[in-house]
């Protein structure tokens, strides 16, 4: 059976081979036979990366040509695993990643942008970390698809991970969206510097009653501070990563009207969660 979630109607996915397609492109089949979403797939040449791209694709072609064999196996995936009526749209544009992926989402109307992780740290280093300039820029949610994943399934957990007290009303209603559609409970983990802490408990209670409201099931928020390096983000992440959940979720609402142009919660997730990450905003 297929819902239509008002949520992710049109996703672009990223395809590149200097990333891990497989658990990505999975997870968008998943999300096309749910939701009934239709696909952009957008393979960014960009003549720098090309001779390590070559890499994993087996080519020496130009640039622009080095990801098609990953775009044409991805359309037959998508036709065989979803049906042959599937929305699918094929794009080659060629520029850096962090200008062409959002300028092709905002052109496209997505909803969502989907990208694997890259293949290993060295190639991370030559070619650059771009997805979290791709997070910055792009003007809709990214998800994060590190490893082979499965879509959170009726009565798991998603984890909202959160390192400050402010939480936009459009978050919660699209989060409660998601966890209703989903049939998910929800857990809070939020980290705040120790002086904020009596404030981010009142904060943990209020959205705990405003998620049962939204009729979603929230557990107990958890509270967390540090006052050494690691900060509210990173005893955020080390929480987060015991709990193993199905999904993590992080709002850039508040970021992006405040105009914010780093997230350290975002920096720390993006290096190594292993569970799918979605950044709503």
């Amino acid at each position: 059976m297929r819902w239509d979630l008002a949520l992710f109607k049109r996703i672009l996915v990223v395809i590149d081979p200097a990333r891990h397609l497989e658990p990505a492109m999975d997870f968008v089949i998943q999300m096309v036979n749910r939701w009934n979403s239709s696909v952009v797939a957008l393979y960014t040449a960009f003549e720098e990366a090309a001779p390590f791209k070559s890499t994993y694709s087996g080519s020496v072609d130009p640039a622009k040509f080095v990801g098609k064999d990953a775009v044409k196996e991805f359309k037959k995936l998508l036709k065989k695993e979803v049906g042959p009526d599937v929305d699918f749209t094929t794009m080659i544009e060629e520029g850096p990643y962090e200008v062409i992926v959002p300028m092709v989402a905002a052109r496209e109307d997505v909803d969502l942008v989907i990208l694997g992780s890259f293949h290993d740290k060295m190639l991370r280093a030559i070619v650059g970390s771009d997805t979290e300039r791709i997070i910055e820029y792009s003007p809709c949610s990214v998800l994060l698809v590190r490893n082979p994943s499965p879509l959170p399934k009726e009565g798991s957990v998603i984890v909202f991970a959160h390192d400050n007290t402010a939480i936009s009303d459009q978050f919660i209603t699209t989060m409660a969206e998601l966890s209703r559609d989903l049939k998910t409970s929800i857990q809070p983990v939020l980290g705040v510097p120790p002086k904020a802490i009596e404030k981010c408990k009142e904060r943990g209670e209020w959205l705990v009653d405003t998620f049962a409201n939204e009729g979603v099931i929230s557990e107990p928020a958890q509270v967390l501070t540090s006052r050494w390096i690691l900060g509210p983000h990173g005893v955020v992440h080390r929480a987060v990563a015991g709990l193993m959940p199905s999904m993590v979720v992080l709002s850039r609402y508040t970021d992006v009207a405040a105009s914010m142009a780093s997230h350290w919660l975002v920096h720390e997730f993006v290096k190594d969660t292993p569970s799918p990450m979605l950044i709503l905003k």
